[in-house]
């Protein structure tokens, strides 16, 4: 019986942090403004890590193409997948995860919130320090 209980906690404590993280990051903000209207295109990088305002999000596939950066939401977390044009990231900054040299970005201006990704994904395509 304990167990049938403990199983039931577990179950809803997952369910209220699968329903809060994205709420946590700027995910929704960035959404309002950029959500991808069409499937994406360009150079695909799966598996990648981005930060996202203060959380990180791992395993999350990136797309660089002409219109921008295109970052695809995760069903489970109920987020919409999102393309932010070249020309909304703003004030480069280098950084450090682990051993990758990564690039944020303060996204449009004034700005609605922080993405950072992989500098081998944004080199080239905007001007970074």
């Amino acid at each position: 019986m304990w167990i049938a209980i403990d199983i039931v906690i577990i179950a809803v404590l997952c369910l209220a942090v699968v329903l809060t993280l994205p709420h946590l990051s700027d995910w929704n903000k960035l959404a309002s403004l950029y959500r991808a209207q069409a499937p994406p295109s360009g150079e695909c990088f799966p598996l990648e890590c981005a930060k996202i305002g203060e959380m990180y999000f791992w395993g999350i596939t990136v797309y660089r193409s002409q219109d921008g950066i295109y970052l695809a939401g995760s069903r489970i977390l109920r987020q919409p997948s999102l393309l932010i044009p070249w020309s909304e990231l703003r004030n480069p900054r280098e950084k450090r995860l682990f051993l990758r040299h990564m690039e944020e970005f303060d996204v449009s201006s004034p700005s609605v919130g922080t993405l950072q990704i992989r500098s081998g994904i944004v080199k080239g395509h905007v001007q970074v320090v």
